[in-house]
């Protein structure tokens, strides 16, 4: 059966289904502070400490990750005095239409551009 890369509900993925149990912390992908061990899905990060420029991005019709979460993470940023660069993708699900796509790569070319220029 071939696999609709906009249809996220039919992808595979070759980890367990737990990579959150200890005995998989080396598949994760990711880490904070300088270990993985104790990141859980429920771990706050700190991200309004990052002094740095943001931008979120969300497709509205997301059905991996709520378009909630990039709400609420958007908000508390803001009740944080940050101003967040945020974009979100009308009708979009999580892996985005070509169009989106384009639209997406600009906004974020031109985010490097303002703030990585040196």
């Amino acid at each position: 059966m071939a696999h609709d890369a906009g249809d996220t509900r039919s992808l595979k993925v070759d980890a367990p289904l737990s990579i959150w149990c200890p005995e998989y912390v080396d598949l994760r992908a990711w880490n904070w502070r300088g270990s993985s061990e104790a990141l859980l899905p429920t771990q706050p990060i700190e991200i309004e400490r990052y002094a740095g420029p943001l931008l979120l991005s969300h497709g509205t019709a997301d059905r991996v990750w709520s378009v909630a979460m990039t709400r609420r993470l958007e908000a508390r940023l803001q009740a944080h005095g940050r101003t967040p660069e945020v974009y979100y993708y009308e009708g979009e699900d999580h892996v985005l239409s070509s169009e989106a796509e384009n639209t997406h790569h600009t906004q974020l070319l031109d985010f490097f551009a303002r703030h990585l220029a040196g």
